[in-house]
């Protein structure tokens, strides 16, 4: 998948060509090395398999909210698939966010035992929290009519390796929006980043010049066409690259020559807008 942008540079940058072209189940087999046991090599297993797959497609055919995606940290720090390995191999272990989220808001209990929990019993603790703070904390409502016809304008970022808050969501949101306004080019424009992780980390350098060109946009009436990053590809080595407002993507001009260049990269035409959509799912049931 990493090659799908025109170049391999570590990072997956068309995360739904992705999600349709790769199974996690071809890798069931091999081996790879295990960061948290000093490197030494295990065999990917299919129950490795069968949680990467219901982390980016999802578990069931009922869909919650979007799932990170391919070329994510799964079972970092901060991630939803933490693990505890050792030289016989992995086992899950709660996640350190969505642990607190739930013994402590949701089951108001710091004590409440979140490691041994049915799948029903996860989903109807889930569904509580919805029922108890969607009115307080969700900021998913899709109308922006007012907030455009005072002249408000918006420009976003999303990494697509983050760990934290699946970049699937701010996509869903933008599309949301933009099914309600389709004028959305006009003061909304959203950036996903490839590589960058959970606000800053990664391949990806943060689109530092977007609060200036938010500026722009609204004191001079200068949309951003794109941004420039700083795109990391070894320990002291960066390449200047873009952003693309979405659904646009970056693309490397392999005629231009050098990937390090700003201007060897393009933005690709709204008429690839299609691609953005989410591929049909591999479901698989968790029994």
């Amino acid at each position: 998948c990493d090659g799908l942008d025109g170049v391999v540079d570590g990072a997956v940058a068309e995360q739904h060509a992705c999600l349709a072209k790769f199974d996690a189940f071809s890798v069931v087999g091999r081996e790879v090395e295990c960061a948290q046991t000093n490197g030494t090599k295990m065999a990917v297993s299919r129950a490795a398999a069968v949680v990467a797959n219901a982390t980016w497609h999802g578990y069931s055919a009922k869909k919650y909210y979007g799932g990170l995606v391919p070329g994510t940290d799964l079972t970092g720090m901060l991630s939803i698939v933490q693990t505890s390995c050792n030289a016989t191999g992995c086992v899950g272990v709660p996640s350190m966010l969505g642990g607190s989220w739930l013994q402590l808001f949701v089951a108001k209990d710091p004590a409440f035992d979140i490691g041994h929990l049915s799948r029903e019993e996860f989903d109807a603790l889930v569904s509580s929290g919805r029922q108890q703070y969607a009115s307080l904390v969700e900021s998913a409502d899709p109308d922006l009519r007012r907030f455009r016809d005072l002249g408000g304008k918006i420009v976003s970022f999303h990494g697509l390796a983050d760990t934290v808050i699946p970049p699937g969501s701010t996509e869903e949101y933008y599309n949301a929006v933009a099914g309600m306004t389709p004028d959305i080019q006009d003061f909304f424009r959203y950036f996903e980043a490839p590589g960058l992780a959970h606000c800053f980390g990664g391949k990806s350098g943060q689109p530092n010049n977007l609060f200036q060109q938010l500026r722009d946009w609204v004191e001079e009436g200068t949309a951003p066409e794109k941004t420039p990053i700083k795109f990391n590809v070894g320990p002291d080595e960066t390449q200047n690259r873009i952003l693309c407002p979405y659904p646009q993507k970056a693309q490397y001009v392999a005629s231009c020559g050098d990937a390090a260049l700003e201007k060897c990269w393009s933005c690709s035409g709204l008429e690839n807008a299609a691609a953005s959509k989410r591929s049909e799912p591999r479901h698989l049931e968790l029994r």
